[in-house]
């Protein structure tokens, strides 16, 4: 799989900030993005001014979230649970309340994005009309809102706001597809270290007394959010408890050194000895 395309910001000296525009890299990137439903026109790809959407921003404001929940249905499913696979239609959106869902995608699959609470999933397959380009199940319980195809796009339709936002959110997650294929290089103790990383960052372990973190994965589980071999795994899994970094046992990993752990994600070896 190629690299991942970056947007790249057009800022002639002339322009306002409101005349910022996003430009692909590439001209195939603007005709993907161009065959967005509610874009018309690549221009209208720009970064817009504070009234419509400032940067670190929620996706949706309370009210939007609330004119959604007058169009939408709730829905409480267990750790576990599929609610979309790669290849379906994309007929409905969701909008995570409460817990978090993985985003799985490749042969073999690897788990290329965690969301959580505010977060949406499937939103760009009905706004392109394509099939799911991933499959999204339920990491832990999770409460959604259901929202059909129809009655999310008159939605963007008539929220210029949330539009903006989630043209923003875009280009945040290309930027994130870009980091994963680029992790893809890495060695798998460090590849590991950062997905361990962002379990404890997403709140998703458990913290003890004692100061250290637990979560329920099996080695299976690991591999899959590495994309990596179960092997490769159990071999990594080995050099970090063998440096005390974490512990094991029946599915469940324990990490004791949170602090050495971000250092391996940023690049520091460890002893494999």
């Amino acid at each position: 799989m190629g690299k991942v395309p970056d947007l790249v910001i057009d800022k002639p000296a002339h322009r306002s900030r409101r005349d910022l525009v996003l430009v692909p890299r590439r001209l195939d990137d603007t005709r993907t993005l161009a065959r967005l439903p509610l874009v018309k026109d690549i221009r209208t790809l720009m970064i817009m001014d504070e009234q419509h959407f400032a940067q670190g921003a929620p996706l949706l404001t309370k009210e939007e979230t609330l004119e959604l929940e007058r169009v939408g249905s709730t829905l409480r499913r267990q750790a576990g649970h599929t609610f979309m696979r790669e290849g379906e239609d994309s007929d409905f959106v969701l909008l995570i309340r409460k817990g978090t869902v993985k985003v799985i995608s490749g042969k073999p699959e690897r788990i290329i994005a965690l969301r959580g609470p505010g977060e949406t999933v499937g939103e760009m397959g009905v706004l392109l009309g394509k099939p799911r380009s991933a499959t999204v199940v339920a990491w832990d319980d999770v409460t959604v809102l259901h929202v059909s195809d129809i009655e999310w796009r008159r939605f963007v339709d008539e929220h210029p706001r949330a539009k903006d936002a989630l043209i923003v959110e875009l280009g945040n997650r290309l930027d994130e597809a870009s980091k994963k294929i680029g992790d893809s290089d890495l060695a798998v103790e460090r590849r590991l270290a950062k997905a361990l990383a962002e379990l404890v960052e997403r709140g998703l372990t458990t913290t003890h007394d004692d100061g250290t973190r637990s979560v329920r994965l099996a080695q299976k589980d690991l591999a899959t959010l590495t994309g990596s071999s179960v092997e490769a795994v159990k071999k990594a899994v080995k050099v970090f408890k063998d440096n005390g970094l974490v512990d094991t046992g029946r599915l469940v990993l324990c990490i004791r050194d949170v602090a050495a752990l971000a250092d391996v994600a940023d690049g520091k070896p460890l002893a494999s000895g």
